[in-house]
């Protein structure tokens, strides 16, 4: 593949299929209405992206009541063959899942849920899976979002990409025969250059000027591919 992105994107229009994400806004929820009513709907729609934080002004996104209401039209749109994923929260463990469940009364329309991990080890991570799951049991659950978190933005060392190596490694074998687990997908394709991001400061597969890191050939390792034969193209991801 030309790039560790085209592998963990959710983006509907970039790459062919793949699986879109729905945005925050009355727009983008109208845009997702047409997807998944449309006649070759996606098989997946995530639904919010971390709608408990905003990042730059470190204050909520969307209230859960804010987002009952924002995603009432796409639930109440007539679509038979698109499987809802649950919003995924920055913080995984708060009160806002069970608010919006409580505010939309719409938990059970939602085939999977969703949960991004940043640990600095793997035990830390595999118990905040465990707990996540504990509490949120009835449905599959995908970690849309999993690396280990960095103490700082240095530039990564040899140690910190073995470390990161190793991480993935029992990550992938721990989760695949997880039977409720069903979904992984590493974070991230490409390293960040706009901002430091200790959550994925030594797990990107590819560095800024687009060459492999330590991490892409294990990466590459533990991924399947998949060949569409109505397009002969490849697709490589994480299926369980």
């Amino acid at each position: 593949m030309p790039a560790a992105k085209n592998w963990i994107t959710f983006n509907e229009h970039e790459y062919e299929k793949k699986i879109p994400m729905l945005g925050d806004n009355k727009d983008a929820v109208q845009e997702a209405i047409k997807m998944v009513t449309r006649a070759n709907p996606p098989e997946f729609l995530l639904t919010f992206n971390e709608p408990d934080w905003d990042y730059k002004t470190e204050k909520t996104k969307l209230t859960p009541q804010a987002a009952a209401e924002l995603i009432e039209p796409l639930l109440n749109a007539t679509a038979k063959h698109t499987k809802l994923i649950a919003p995924v929260p920055a913080f995984q463990m708060s009160n806002w899942l069970p608010e919006f469940y409580e505010k939309c009364k719409c938990r059970d329309r939602f085939y999977a849920y969703s949960v991004h991990i940043y640990n600095h080890t793997i035990d830390d991570a595999k118990t905040a899976i465990n707990t996540f799951h504990n509490k949120y049991n009835d449905k599959p659950l995908w970690i849309t979002e999993i690396a280990p978190r960095q103490l700082n933005c240095d530039a990564p060392t040899s140690s910190s990409w073995a470390n990161s190596t190793e991480f993935m490694n029992e990550l992938f074998a721990w989760g695949q025969p997880i039977e409720w687990i069903e979904k992984i997908f590493w974070n991230s394709g490409n390293k960040i250059v706009t901002h430091c991001d200790t959550n994925v400061g030594a797990s990107y597969l590819l560095d800024g000027n687009g060459n492999p890191t330590p991490l892409l050939a294990p990466f590459n390792n533990l991924t399947f591919t998949f060949v569409y034969p109505e397009n002969g193209e490849a697709e490589a991801g994480r299926e369980q």
